[in-house]
């Protein structure tokens, strides 16, 4: 974005509630969603306008590190830590529905590389689903 363009706020609304959606279906906390894109957006304003210019898909940049920063909490805490214990009871009601709205739009905001990187990280952090 150019420093003089303007943004439709609806457009800017939408890009929140899909970030908002990603975390939350990563996360299953709506606190802690909000936190992942709080600091989404504190990363992208810490960006120069010249990186910031280099950025070809703004909301694809925010969705890699919106995921990347869900991923970081997700991972265990230290060795031996498996991360898993009581997911069932920390999942909230509907989360495999709202996952199957969210996850084809971040899928189809990645790279293919990026892509098959998400999927082989989210099958090791859910082996029950391999």
């Amino acid at each position: 974005m150019d420093p003089g363009e303007t943004v439709p706020i609806t457009e800017l609304l939408d890009e929140r509630r899909f970030l908002l959606d990603v975390a939350y279906w990563m996360l299953g906390s709506p606190a802690a969603a909000e936190g992942v894109v709080d600091q989404t957006y504190r990363r992208w304003y810490e960006l120069s306008d010249a990186e910031r210019h280099r950025i070809a898909v703004p909301r694809s940049w925010l969705a890699r590190t919106a995921g990347g920063m869900c991923l970081d909490r997700l991972a265990p805490a230290g060795p031996g830590a498996t991360g898993h214990e009581d997911d069932a009871r920390r999942r909230p009601a509907g989360a495999e529905e709202g996952a199957g709205r969210v996850v084809p739009n971040v899928l189809g905001s990645l790279s293919s590389a990026e892509r098959a990187t998400f999927v082989r990280t989210a099958s090791l952090l859910n082996p029950a689903a391999g």
